[in-house]
């Protein structure tokens, strides 16, 4: 596969070089501490010319709560996600690929079971993000949502009431 490149993909790259940092491939099952957080690679599970589905998919943990991240993964990899048997339970998602219908079905909502959903992209887009579909699916599935086009940054912190959402409008919005 022919990764596609930006001047913001360089760059990353010479930080990474120029830090040190070691890179590691991310390995479906593998799970990492760090200090009170834990977190779990879910996908991608195989080379795909989709580069959507070549998406880092994580289960994150912190206190007692858990937060899922599947970047733009499509509909094939919540497939493979919820065969691997893997328990995608959270209490927050956000939704895959800025909420559209390619991704977050109806399958794998029910079963990461969500108090919240997160939905980032901007109000203008050319693909209509978030879908109309997707919205309507979070209603009927009593899912409360945030999202970035409306909200600005959303922000969950934990704290001794529980988990937190505040909301941060940007210059911009």
């Amino acid at each position: 596969i022919n990764t596609p490149t930006t001047q913001t993909y360089e760059s990353m790259l010479r930080a990474i070089k120029n830090s040190g940092a070691k890179v590691i491939a991310s390995t479906p099952g593998k799970s990492y501490t760090f200090g009170d957080v834990s977190f779990t690679v879910l996908a991608p599970f195989k080379q795909d010319e989709n580069l959507n589905n070549m998406s880092v998919s994580l289960k994150l943990n912190y206190d007692k709560y858990s937060f899922m991240f599947t970047g733009d993964a499509e509909k094939e990899v919540e497939n493979q996600i919820l065969n691997s048997e893997t328990d995608i339970s959270a209490d927050v998602f956000k939704l895959a690929h800025h909420g559209s219908s390619t991704s977050n079905t109806q399958k794998f909502l029910k079963t990461i079971s969500p108090e919240y959903a997160v939905i980032s992209c901007s109000s203008d887009n050319k693909y209509g993000h978030p879908h109309d579909e997707i919205i309507e699916l979070l209603n009927n599935l009593g899912i409360d949502y945030y999202s970035t086009y409306k909200s600005g940054n959303i922000i969950f912190s934990v704290n001794e009431d529980g988990l937190c959402v505040n909301q941060v409008k940007t210059d911009d919005q």
